[in-house]
């Protein structure tokens, strides 16, 4: 009888232990709508503007844009403003087929804020610095890139309108290519 008793106890205990281990698996496999699974999940907070530093500015380039250019479409990411860099990919889709692509990266050179472009992953990459930047004005920011030296582009500018839900970004460029002015826009929507 005695040992009946022992061993309802440990099976008590077993289950007890069981089932904690179960919660625990459970609540590390939770995760946030849209995001892949994650042990611990963990909102991502704002970054103070301390942290931001000089790239604050230029905060609204964040975000997957979207827009149509040359016969396809344009696609541009952009990551947030932290640890004073920020990284883009960008590619053209025509026919659903990639037919260009760049990586670039924003981060502070010699104390100033500068845009490093690397189209189809070109190294090393052009660099253009930050020139000026308007602040939000009736739903619209704007970042002006340039580098004289360059052919095209020589300026790049992001304008970015946020005047009702969808947000806009607009891209210009202007230039010289093979001694002729040059100039290209392209539009584009937030996707996420």
């Amino acid at each position: 009888m005695r040992f009946r008793t022992i061993a309802l106890n440990q099976r008590r205990r077993l289950f007890s232990l069981l089932l904690l281990m179960s919660a625990l698996a459970l609540a590390a496999c939770t995760r946030e709508p849209g995001l892949p699974y994650r042990r611990t999940p963990s909102p991502t907070p704002m970054p103070s503007a301390s942290f931001v530093g000089k790239l604050g500015p230029l905060a609204f380039l964040s975000g997957q844009w979207a827009g149509k250019a040359d016969g396809g479409v344009w696609e541009e990411y952009w990551t947030s403003a932290k640890g004073g860099l920020m990284t883009g990919t960008a590619r053209q889709l025509i026919g659903g087929k990639a037919v260009f692509f760049e990586f670039s990266r924003i981060a502070e050179k010699d104390g100033k804020v500068t845009l490093f472009v690397s189209p189809a992953g070109r190294h090393p990459p052009t660099e253009f610095t930050l020139t000026s930047t308007t602040p939000e004005v009736d739903g619209t920011t704007k970042a002006v890139f340039e580098n004289p030296a360059h052919d095209f582009p020589r300026v790049i500018r992001y304008t970015h309108h946020r005047h009702d839900e969808n947000r806009r970004l607009v891209v210009e460029l202007d230039g010289v290519e093979n001694g002729v002015a040059k100039s290209e826009s392209i539009v584009m929507t937030e996707v996420w």
